[in-house]
């Protein structure tokens, strides 16, 4: 076995086994791990397909954000996408954790290096907040038969969703035969029978491979889990100073390095925690908001902390601001700045001073591209989809 300079990922002439695909990527981290400090991967290479008349690869519009840290998951993962023997992968850990941050970021290199025909995503709901708790939502309307319907959908091959699945599952099964897919499912863990619908993917699968993003673990012996946890310290530390330019956040930008990592620590290296930490440093004293946080006692990251963050954070906001969050709930990618504002009935100067507190609270995200559009965790999006706020008033 030897390593490819620069990459950190293993390349193998002949691999015998999947256990021993599952070495050859654990090795890669490892690998990693014996550099100095954390090293960021260098840009992808695209790497042109053998067959020069295979089509574009077709994948979703993801807004463009920033990645920070996670270096060693990332090239473990993208180990695992590259092995031709592990078919099923698996990003498992908390909400707010960064799995889907983390597919995300590789969706675009597996895109940039051709490695799949196409890239299909599909995420499902996830938890609703209800009254002053969390209801966890683990009957979401999704089943084979719809991730059938939505492949087919996806392949562009004339067929009829009327069909019995046995028969769409068929079609399915010769395209993905002949097209090298990647199929990305995000909030597995709403699916009420996920690891039937996994086996029933594996059975069709082909020469694709599936990523799953879940808080739970995918029964499947043929699936490689990842179990993520938070930012390491020096990685959560670069996350808070870099969050701190991106939303001109000047408490935030004069913290110390020590006061950076009791954020972190606060947050359990979470990225959503530290942003709605850090959000509320934007208009209290550091000090104060720590104080507070410790003080309320979460000694992980439950549902309860988010639901206290959420809540501190909507009482804090005026009413152009929640109005702009209701607005946002309507829609289900990323709305221009013209759409939320039409839908919300504002004018400029009210929507766009409501906007820009959103972003520095960390409850909305501003992303780049041709034109301004906005986005929120899908954390954020189920609290606001929901009475929460309303009975917080």
């Amino acid at each position: 076995m030897t390593f490819i300079a620069g990459t950190g990922i293993a390349a193998v002439a002949l691999l015998g086994s999947f256990g021993d695909a599952l070495e050859l990527v654990k090795s890669t981290s490892e690998a990693i791990r014996r550099r100095s400090g954390h090293e960021e991967p260098p840009p992808a290479t695209p790497v042109v397909a053998a067959d020069s008349e295979r089509p574009a690869a077709r994948q979703p519009v993801l807004p463009p954000v920033e990645f920070i840290g996670r270096y060693e998951d990332l090239a473990m993962l993208m180990g695992a996408l590259r092995n031709p023997l592990i078919p099923l992968i698996t990003l498992k850990g908390v909400g707010g954790i960064g799995k889907t941050a983390l597919a995300q970021e590789a969706m675009r290199v597996a895109a940039a290096e051709g490695l799949f025909s196409s890239i299909f995503w599909h995420s499902t709901p996830a938890e609703k907040f209800v009254g002053e708790g969390v209801l966890r939502t683990e009957v979401a309307d999704y089943s084979f038969d719809a991730l059938v319907n939505d492949l087919l959908h996806h392949s562009q091959v004339p067929s009829s969703t009327d069909a019995p699945t046995a028969v769409k599952a068929e079609i399915v099964r010769a395209w993905l035969a002949d097209h090298r897919v990647l199929i990305v499912l995000d909030n597995l863990e709403t699916v009420p029978d996920r690891d039937a619908l996994v086996a029933g993917l594996f059975e069709i699968l082909g020469q694709s491979k599936a990523l799953m993003t879940s808080r739970y673990a995918v029964i499947h012996q043929r699936v490689f889990t990842m179990n993520l946890e938070g930012l390491s310290p020096q990685d959560g530390v670069a996350f808070l100073v870099r969050t701190g330019q991106l939303q001109n956040n000047r408490n935030l930008m004069k913290a110390d390095a020590d006061t950076l990592a009791r954020i972190r620590d606060a947050a359990g290296g979470a990225p959503l925690a530290m942003l709605l930490i850090s959000g509320q440093m934007d208009y209290e004293p550091i000090e104060q908001v720590l104080r507070v946080v410790e003080e309320a006692g979460f000694n992980d990251l439950s549902y309860e902390f988010y639901s206290f963050m959420f809540r501190r954070t909507w009482k804090e906001l005026d009413g152009p601001a929640r109005k702009v969050l209701v607005a946002m709930r309507l829609f289900e990618g990323n709305p221009t700045a013209g759409a939320v504002k039409y839908t919300a009935d504002m004018a400029d100067q009210e929507f766009y001073r409501a906007a820009a507190m959103l972003v520095r609270r960390s409850m909305l995200s501003l992303v780049g591209g041709q034109d301004e559009r906005y986005t929120l965790h899908p954390l954020t999006r189920y609290f606001i989809s929901t009475d929460v706020a309303s009975r917080w008033e």
